[in-house]
């Protein structure tokens, strides 16, 4: 009898991930503009920052008669950026220096004009806007480059959404298990008299 495998999810989850994994790799060919390099989470390039190099490459495509070096130089730069990125965390590392969380996505370089801002309004709303802005204004130049940056700061958008969502949830469930604990303490005080 030959093995099944099993069924993909029918709620829609994986649908889902694929969207998120998207998101996440465009918003990253972004952060590493955006954001101090020095600030960047150990393991935060990784599968993402391979995904937004081939969407890099794959994106004029849809512009055949659109001159497509800019995008190649963008994904040249953004290699670079990749590559600093990994070498400070390196040095970080070397130097036993306090860590952030290794997924850290780095402190946004716009926090010193927006010092009354979050960081996370930052990076979801002001961030994604002034892209989208550069990016409308690139099409004029360059209309592959242009459309990929309008699209990235969407996907960026998407991306600190999607984060806050997470982190929401994971405070709601603290909020409980926090409560849990106080009653099943409680109850086993009362065992104790008994």
């Amino acid at each position: 009898m030959a093995s099944q495998q099993p069924a993909p999810p029918s709620d829609g989850r994986g649908a889902l991930n694929w969207i998120l994994l998207v998101a996440r790799s465009l918003a990253c060919t972004l952060e590493v503009f955006l954001h101090n390099p020095s600030t960047f989470g150990a393991r935060y390039l990784q599968l993402q920052s391979l995904v937004g190099v081939g969407l890099i490459f794959f994106f004029p495509v849809f512009f055949e008669r659109e001159d497509p070096r800019p995008m190649f130089v963008y994904a040249g730069v953004f290699f670079f950026a990749c590559c600093v990125i990994r070498a400070k965390a390196s040095l970080r590392r070397a130097r036993g220096a306090p860590e952030e969380h290794s997924y850290y996505n780095g402190t946004p370089s716009l926090m010193r004009l927006f010092r009354s801002s979050s960081e996370m309004h930052v990076k979801g709303a002001v961030e994604p806007v002034l892209v989208a802005l550069l990016g409308f204004a690139l099409t004029e130049w360059n209309h592959p480059l242009g459309c990929y940056l309008v699209i990235a700061a969407v996907g960026l958008m998407l991306s600190v959404r999607a984060s806050q969502r997470v982190d929401r949830a994971r405070a709601l469930d603290m909020n409980d298990a926090f409560h849990d604990q106080r009653r099943i303490s409680a109850q086993w005080r009362r065992m104790r008299r008994d």
